[in-house]
């Protein structure tokens, strides 16, 4: 569903907003004054904040999957699949460095909060880490097919992997309010994708 000019100026406040706070503390009048639009105005759009929540996170997933995508297809990245992979992260590691290791992602901010309190947004979550996890066995089957990773890489278990290593290093970084955990990650990863799985020349 498309979202209409209001909604989506509504989202795009919240989001900065939960990303500073959290769902649960971010009340829906300091969302509308942030806005300036009335409550009325909110209901109008949304059945409850419960709705605006979900509809806030695929909202997020829709604009940061387009951004993947874009990103892991751009030759800027890198050369091959597996290169443009590494140079948007390391763009977007770059990124969160510069901003004292604070949340860079709306999903990863919310879940442990909201997914056990909503199932609701906790299926548009899963979803959206679906459709990522899709995302990287499309690019890496594409780098099977190009000749960078070997024949018999299992595409979507080596997806998976590569999504709870970065991921729970960025949630650590966080945490800790520190890069190392991520940079570290960074290397690893790019190590295990760059040199440990590539095509045998034996």
């Amino acid at each position: 569903m498309e979202e209409n000019p209001t909604a989506i100026k509504i989202i795009e406040a919240a989001e900065e907003l939960m990303l500073s706070k959290s769902f649960h503390a971010v009340g829906l009048n300091e969302i509308l004054k942030t806005v300036g639009v009335p409550k009325g105005s909110f209901y109008h759009h949304f059945k409850s904040k419960e709705d605006f929540g979900a509809r806030m996170m695929k909202y997020y997933i829709d604009e940061d999957t387009k951004a993947r995508r874009d990103g892991f297809a751009d030759p800027a990245y890198g050369s091959n699949a597996i290169e443009r992979i590494f140079g948007f992260w390391e763009v977007k590691m770059n990124e969160f460095v510069r901003n004292g290791c604070e949340c860079p992602c709306l999903l990863l901010k919310l879940t442990a909060e909201v997914s056990g309190s909503s199932d609701v947004m906790r299926r548009v979550m899963e979803a959206g880490l679906r459709t990522w996890q899709d995302i990287y066995e499309v690019i890496l089957s594409q780098a099977v097919a190009d000749g960078h990773l070997a024949q018999d890489v299992d595409v979507e278990e080596e997806s998976l992997y590569l999504m709870n290593y970065w991921y729970g290093a960025v949630q650590h970084a966080m945490t800790l309010r520190q890069a190392r955990p991520i940079e570290v990650a960074f290397a690893h990863l790019k190590q295990h994708f760059m040199v440990s799985l590539v095509p045998s020349s034996r």
